[in-house]
C-alpha cells in the first residue's frame, strides 16, 4: 500500500499551482474607439513602462516583457488589438518567464495595471 506522506502532497500541490499558471487563460478590455488608438495608446504605454521586443503596426500586434519586482522575475506579454463595430479589444497575453515558478497572481494585477494605463493615455489624448 502506498504511504502518502507530507512530501508527496507538497510535491502534489506544487504541481497543481504549476498546472494553474501554465494555463493562464488572456485577458480582455474593451474599447469605444478606433483599433489603431488603442493600438497607438497600448504601445505608447508599453514602450514607457517596459521593454518592447517586437511590433507590427499592420497588423496591430506587440510584444513586450515587463521588469522584475519582489514578487516576480518579469513577464513576456503579447498584446493583440481586434476590431470590432464599436471600436475594439485589447487581448493581453501575460507569461510566467522560464524561470519563475510562481507568480501569485502578479499576471493579472499586471493585466489590470496595463488596461488602465491604456484608458489614461487615450483620455489624454482625447484632451488634446
Amino acid at each position: 500500500m502506498l504511504k502518502i506522506t507530507k512530501g508527496i502532497l507538497v510535491g502534489l500541490a506544487a504541481m497543481l499551482l504549476l498546472a494553474a499558471g501554465v494555463s493562464a487563460k488572456p485577458k480582455s478590455h474593451e474599447f469605444n474607439v478606433p483599433a489603431e488608438d488603442v493600438y497607438q495608446a497600448a504601445y505608447k504605454y508599453a514602450r514607457e513602462h517596459h521593454r518592447v521586443n517586437f511590433t507590427d503596426e499592420k497588423n496591430l500586434v506587440f510584444e513586450f516583457h515587463t521588469g522584475t519586482s519582489l514578487a516576480s522575475w518579469g513577464f513576456d506579454c503579447n498584446v493583440s488589438i481586434e476590431r470590432t463595430k464599436g471600436g475594439a479589444i485589447l487581448i493581453l497575453n501575460v507569461q510566467k518567464t522560464k524561470q519563475q515558478l510562481l507568480a501569485w497572481g502578479a499576471g493579472d494585477r499586471m493585466a489590470e495595471k496595463f488596461f488602465k494605463g491604456v484608458e489614461a493615455e487615450l483620455s489624454h489624448e482625447e484632451k488634446k
